[in-house]
């Protein structure tokens, strides 16, 4: 029996190693994407311009207030309805970047803010502008507060790769789920490591995570 269960691990491993690579893929092109968009986001709302500001506050709460799969059929089947037709790997990018983007917008934004307001006044006394306040004393603390909470938000994008299986898109769980349909006898051993290879994929995020809280939390110490 146990001879039986190691030959289908042998077999079933390469096509699983080919989903996960797609959904390292799938995870790092809405990861890089939605990182961009959410820190500049956040930069613009740690501004408080009078309209810039709700407006970015009305796209957190559609984003956030809403399942990532609703907005994933949002993109890939409402919007071909008003002439915005996307393939399945566009459409996939295109949901889950501005689905991880809406929560680092809020979490750029705090980092900022949280930053001690003593830092904004020397460097106004020291003749600052605003952008130079930003580049050189916000931005730069800021993104050391940001690194625990980002690494959260990556775990959640990685694990939200899954859905994609639902426009059609072949990535680790979508593999599984054809695997497990081709060895219906070897169903929980096939599901167990696609667990397993999510777990060795998010698990070095968790880890840092881990590490980058201990030292933005010294970091702070020293600060205050």
């Amino acid at each position: 029996m146990m001879g039986q269960y190691v030959d289908i691990f042998v077999e079933v491993l390469p096509f699983l190693l080919t989903g996960l690579w797609r959904t390292v893929v799938f995870s790092i092109f809405a990861l890089v994407l939605g990182s961009v968009l959410g820190i500049s986001l956040g930069l613009l709302r740690s501004l408080r311009l009078p309209i810039v500001h709700p407006a970015i506050g009305l796209y957190l709460h559609i984003f956030r207030g809403s399942p990532f799969l609703v907005q994933l059929y949002v993109v890939y089947f409402v919007l071909p309805n008003v002439g915005i037709e996307l393939v399945s790997l566009s459409a996939g990018i295109l949901a889950l970047t501005l689905y991880a983007s809406s929560y680092i917008t809020e979490i750029a934004a705090a980092s900022i803010e949280a930053v001690p307001r003593g830092q904004t006044e020397a460097a106004r006394s020291c003749g600052m502008g605003t952008w130079q306040t930003y580049r050189y004393i916000l931005i730069p603390q800021a993104m050391r507060m940001m690194l625990p909470p980002l690494a959260s938000v990556y775990v959640i994008v990685v694990k939200s790769t899954s859905l994609f299986s639902m426009i059609g898109l072949s990535e680790l769980m979508r593999v599984g789920f054809t695997t497990a349909q081709r060895e219906p006898a070897y169903v929980f051993l096939i599901y167990v490591i696609v667990a397993g290879l999510y777990f060795v994929y998010c698990y070095p995020i968790l880890r840092f995570a881990r590490w980058a809280e201990l030292k933005v939390g010294s970091h702070m110490t020293e600060i205050l």
